[in-house]
């Protein structure tokens, strides 16, 4: 496997993004030798396909870097896993409002950030985002960086309404458990045909052999008005 660049080179491209991930965040995310960071945007940035997203990113910390919440925001970017796409949909929604020409006031109590509006007037916004699927989207983003670095393909089928347990921490544990049976002493078949090992979260996991490793991921439903066809 070919050396990787270090994170902290790989961020020099985005400077309003390295505020908040400064060098010491890029050595605490430097993934493992199966190409796994807890973190997403650590994932991100070793994607060859995430560039897009990462300069929109820099873009919008560079549009509100005098704002009252960016410290909170630069600090959620580098610490806080499982709401991370929620610090996300913040930073864009308040640099689309800054491109409106409203300033983004300090967070409230009860809200996530003011908009002063005319009359001395001020509108308070509460954002809220669907954990479960962000949580699924992480381990799907986790699972398919171990698949790349051992030529596998992931068939995952999850149940809705069982996402609600899944949590970032238990992202970890599942992800840490697919690694050590991946790369255990075992026979090819076993390998390829791993049984389901966290039932109380509705997760099924296969892996297969393949050239161009990728997690395909559907809903218990899915599969099975697929397998009918």
């Amino acid at each position: 496997m070919a050396t990787a660049k270090p994170l902290k080179e790989l961020i020099q491209p985005y400077p309003y993004l390295a505020k908040a991930l400064n060098h010491r965040w890029c050595e605490r995310q430097e993934p493992d030798a199966l190409g796994d960071s807890s973190h997403t945007l650590a994932r991100w940035l070793r994607s060859p396909t995430a560039n897009g997203l990462l300069t929109a990113l820099d873009e919008a910390l560079q549009l509100l870097d005098a704002s009252p919440r960016i410290k909170q925001w630069r600090k959620s970017l580098a610490d806080d896993r499982e709401g991370i796409r929620g610090a996300l949909f913040e930073i864009f929604l308040a640099a689309w409002f800054h491109k409106q020409g409203y300033s983004v006031g300090a967070p409230s109590k009860d809200a996530d950030f003011t908009l002063p509006l005319r009359g001395g007037h001020s509108a308070r916004l509460e954002l809220t985002t669907i954990q479960r699927q962000t949580n699924l989207g992480m381990l799907t983003e986790r699972l398919q960086a171990v698949g790349a670095g051992l030529n596998l393909a992931g068939h995952l089928s999850y149940e809705p309404s069982k996402l609600r347990n899944l949590t970032a921490t238990n992202v970890d544990r599942i992800v840490e458990a697919e690694i050590e049976a991946l790369t255990s002493p075992i026979s090819e078949g076993a390998r390829t045909r791993l049984e389901e090992r966290s039932p109380q979260f509705g997760i099924n996991l296969s892996w297969t052999p393949s050239h161009t490793p990728n997690i395909y991921s559907r809903s218990s439903a899915e599969w099975v008005d697929a397998n009918q066809d």
